[in-house]
C-alpha cells in the first residue's frame, strides 16, 4: 500500500535499496516487479481485503490526487490520507515530493473527501484545494519519518457519515492490538487500483519482532501483518492511509516488501510518536505570523 512516487530520502530507504540490490529486483516500498527466483504465488490481495456492509471507518479516508484526471473523475489518485481536523489532512512524506512543494504542487494536487467511490461525484463528495504542506523531514533537523500533513484552503464539511475525524492514537502502541487499513490500493501485486475501498484487518507486531527486520526498521515506524496469513497487507496505492487501532490513527501506511510477501509484515509511521509535531503544525494561522504581529504592536506602543 505505498506507493513511491519520487524517491522520498532517508536512511531507511537506503537500507531498502542496498537489499534490493543483494535481491536483485526484490519488490520493495510495495511499488513492485516480479521476481521469478523468489517463487512467490501471488493472490488476490488490499490484499486479503474485503468490504463490510458498513464501510463506518471509510469516512476518515480521502484520497489525494492529481487535478488533472485523465479520463474519469477520480482517476488521478495517487496517495490516501486522513482527516484529523476539518482543514488538515495526515498522510505519507513521501506522498509529497520536493518538486511539489511550491505553488505548482499547490495548484497540481487536490483533496477529494466524502466519495467511497472514487470514480463517482455526487453532491456529498468534496473537492478541496491545498493551501500548504508541513513534510516531516523538510521541517526538522533530527530523524527522517514519513509523516506529513495537508492544510487545506476550506474545511470540509463534517457530516459524520461520508466525512469524519479520526482522532489520534493517545497512548504507545501495544503488540498484537487488532487493527484496520483502509485504503484505495492495489489488490494484488501489478493489479488494478480499486474503485471502492477495501479494508484489512492486522494485528500490532511487537517492538522487538518488528525490530528483528534490521535492514527496514526505524524507530519511527511500527509493523502489521498476520503470521498466519501473509497475503493481508497494504498495497501500492494505499500509502498516506489510516492503520486504525481502537477507533484511532496509530499508522500510516508507509511502505512494504511487495504485497502480501511471506515472512514479512507491512511498515506504518507511528502516529503517537508524533503527537508533538502533528499539534504544532496543524494549526492554521491563515499565512500569518503572530509572533511578528505581537512584536510589531509592541514596537508601536514605544513610539
Amino acid at each position: 500500500m505505498a506507493l513511491k512516487t519520487e524517491e522520498y530520502v532517508s536512511k531507511r530507504d537506503e537500507k531498502i535499496y542496498n537489499y534490493q540490490a543483494e535481491l536483485k529486483e526484490y519488490p520493495t516500498l510495495h511499488h513492485h516487479t516480479a521476481d521469478d527466483d523468489l517463487n512467490i504465488d501471488y493472490n488476490f490481495l488490499i490484499t486479503g481485503g474485503y468490504r463490510p456492509k458498513k464501510q463506518n471507518l471509510t469516512k476518515y479516508l480521502v484520497s489525494i490526487s492529481s487535478e488533472k484526471m485523465t479520463k474519469f473523475f477520480g482517476d488521478g489518485h495517487f496517495c490516501g490520507g486522513s482527516i484529523i481536523k476539518p482543514n488538515v489532512i495526515v498522510t505519507a512524506a513521501h506522498c509529497i515530493r520536493k518538486d511539489m512543494y511550491g505553488l505548482q504542487m499547490l495548484r497540481s494536487v487536490i483533496v477529494i473527501a466524502g466519495t467511497p467511490n472514487r470514480f463517482e461525484k455526487t453532491p456529498k463528495t468534496q473537492v478541496m484545494k491545498v493551501k500548504r504542506y508541513v513534510v516531516y523531514h523538510a521541517s526538522t533537523g533530527g530523524e527522517s519519518a514519513d509523516i506529513a500533513l495537508i492544510v487545506l484552503q476550506k474545511n470540509i464539511r463534517i457530516d459524520g457519515v461520508t466525512t469524519d475525524i479520526l482522532p489520534l492514537a493517545d497512548k504507545p502502541p501495544k503488540a498484537w492490538m487488532h487493527c484496520t487499513v483502509v485504503g484505495w490500493g492495489r489488490v494484488f501485486d501489478h493489479g488494478p487500483l480499486v474503485a471502492e475501498p477495501l479494508y484489512v484487518d492486522l494485528d500490532m507486531w511487537s517492538i522487538r519482532k518488528c525490530a528483528s527486520y534490521k535492514r527496514f526498521y526505524e524507530p519511527s515506524l511500527l509493523c502489521a501483518g498476520v503470521l498466519y496469513d501473509p497475503d493481508r497487507d497494504s498495497c501500492s496505492g494505499d500509502s498516506g492511509g489510516p492503520l486504525i487501532c481502537e477507533g484511532k490513527l496509530y499508522g500510516i501506511v508507509s511502505f512494504g516488501i511487495g504485497c502480501g510477501t511471506p515472512g514479512f509484515p507491512g511498515f506504518y509511521t507511528n502516529v503517537f510518536r508524533y503527537l508533538k509535531w502533528i499539534a504544532e503544525n496543524r494549526a492554521d494561522f491563515f499565512g500569518i505570523n503572530y509572533s511578528l504581529i505581537v512584536f510589531m504592536g509592541f514596537c508601536l506602543t514605544l513610539l
